[in-house]
């Protein structure tokens, strides 16, 4: 009887461990990275949206780590502006449930932040831009160049009870600028 009745405690035990488990392990997105002050959803590491850039131990690793992009962005493609130039330039595009000035406000904080030097942050060609400027340990100066157009509804304005809200398109451009030495 004894030995039945710790077999139940055991199995009990375990199975509320694997429910609180289970239970962070799964967690939402909306509920997983850092919070940003004044912004409606949090930064996680930007790392797996720029393996898809990443090429011969570019953009060096201490630069992928000081990029951030929303937890409830959705990853849609990359593109290589150079080419075949010397320099890096290359593009992640990716969206977020969210208009421009709230993607914008989210960058704003995060860019200093990881220690971006701000050189741009305004309206270009209708669109809102944000450049940052970061010496990368591989000796060259990198600037990231954020481009986020405001994609809205099929049905504009959006129907009274419609759950239709605005995306915002992300580019994230890297690039090398000139010799940090």
């Amino acid at each position: 009887m004894i030995v039945i009745a710790i077999a139940v405690v055991i199995v009990l035990a375990g199975s509320a461990l694997a429910v609180i488990g289970t239970a962070s392990a799964h967690a939402p997105a909306s509920q997983l990275g850092t919070n940003v002050p004044g912004v409606p959803f949090r930064a996680v590491p930007a790392a797996s949206d720029l393996r898809h850039i990443e090429t011969a131990g570019e953009p060096p690793p201490d630069i992928v780590k000081s990029l951030t992009v929303p937890a409830n962005s959705q990853y849609v493609g990359y593109s290589n502006e150079a080419a075949s130039a010397d320099q890096f330039d290359e593009s992640v595009t990716f969206t977020v449930p969210s208009t421009s000035p709230t993607v914008a406000l989210f960058y704003s904080k995060e860019l200093p932040g990881a220690e971006w030097s701000m050189q741009f942050d305004g309206e270009a060609g209708g669109d809102r831009e944000l450049i940052g400027q970061r010496n990368g340990s591989d000796g060259y100066q990198w600037r990231v160049a954020i481009v986020i157009t405001t994609v809205n509804p099929k049905l504009s304005p959006a129907l009274a009870g419609s759950s239709q809200t605005s995306t915002s398109s992300v580019v994230m451009t890297l690039y090398q600028v000139e010799d940090a030495s």
